[in-house]
């Protein structure tokens, strides 16, 4: 969440990092957003942070991993474990 994944090369970067598809969602604010959820199960909103969680994130895209880009950071990865 936040401005690291409003740059298609940051999400790309991350999601070729980890190997892994970058979920961006609804929400901008992380933070925020998660406090205000849990706020609402507090005051019996919901029943509880899953369900805080299923009624109202949603994916709104997915960065998928480069396999090209994935094998070069691994090589570049080996170099700085050594």
């Amino acid at each position: 969440t936040g401005g690291g994944t409003k740059r298609a090369l940051w999400r790309a970067m991350q999601a070729d990092i980890y190997n892994a598809p970058l979920a961006e969602t609804n929400s901008q604010e992380g933070g925020a957003y998660g406090v205000a959820l849990l706020a609402g199960v507090g005051i019996n909103v919901w029943n509880g942070v899953e369900e805080a969680c299923q009624k109202t994130i949603r994916n709104t895209r997915v960065t998928k991993p480069s396999a090209k880009r994935v094998e070069q950071y691994a090589k570049h990865f080996a170099v700085y474990a050594k």
